[in-house]
């Protein structure tokens, strides 16, 4: 029988947390890679659009780059391939989240399960893990290659919860996306935001309930894990 206290609004029997800027700091990266291959591809897409990518597939961003701003010239997958060959030479230089490796130890020692939930490919997800040596720190780790419906439809997280054997209700999500909290708020999960990418401002106004620039400043503000 499972005796563990019901999750309140700062206790929860498992964390969901995204890949890029939430674990590691790789947004930037991402969008350098994206506008060298846009400006080298002839592919006009509007600065305001990067936003709307951050916390979605490739797959989808750039099947949509490859309809909307290409002119037949060149497929998604083809977009894909030469944005990957500059993200991967420059992801050595890529680091955590200031105090993510404390937290996720700390996580782990109270045997509090975890997993990532990430739009990545599996292909990045498992280079990222493997690079930082941080794969052992998850119990589970869900890819856009293994949903059906990419973020910001609940199926990533809902499929992250019941990979822990727990209902999504009782899981926070840490995120740092607009599309990725409207993601784990459907599924029914509580959402703790970073300020990695957006500001604090657009985090809360998405519905994250807690905002912090980094882990050692969540865990003040959340007071949890004790």
């Amino acid at each position: 029988m499972d005796t563990s206290p019901e999750p309140t609004s700062t206790t929860f029997r498992g964390v969901l947390f995204d890949l890029d800027g939430v674990i590691i700091h790789s947004e930037p990266l991402h969008e350098e890679a994206m506008l060298i291959v846009f400006r080298e591809m002839d592919l006009a897409v509007p600065d305001s659009r990067l936003r709307e990518f951050k916390g979605t597939s490739e797959r989808d961003t750039f099947g949509l780059v490859a309809r909307e701003y290409s002119d037949g010239r060149f497929q998604g997958p083809e977009i894909h391939a030469a944005k990957q060959e500059i993200f991967e030479k420059g992801l050595p230089s890529v680091s955590l989240i200031h105090g993510f490796r404390s937290y996720a130890e700390r996580l782990q020692a109270e045997e509090i399960p975890t997993a990532v939930v990430t739009s990545a490919t599996r292909h990045n997800c498992d280079l990222v893990l493997r690079l930082l040596d941080i794969a052992h720190l998850f119990a589970y780790t869900v890819s856009a290659d293994e949903v059906t419906h990419a973020k910001p439809h609940p199926e990533p997280y809902i499929t992250g919860a019941l990979h822990l054997g727990l209902d999504p209700r009782d899981c926070l999500v840490i995120e740092d996306a607009e599309r990725g909290t409207e993601a784990a708020l459907a599924a029914g999960c509580k959402v703790a935001g970073l300020t990695t990418t957006l500001e604090a401002e657009d985090l809360r106004n998405a519905g994250c309930q807690w905002v912090a620039a980094d882990y050692p400043t969540l865990l003040q503000e959340m007071k949890w894990p004790g």
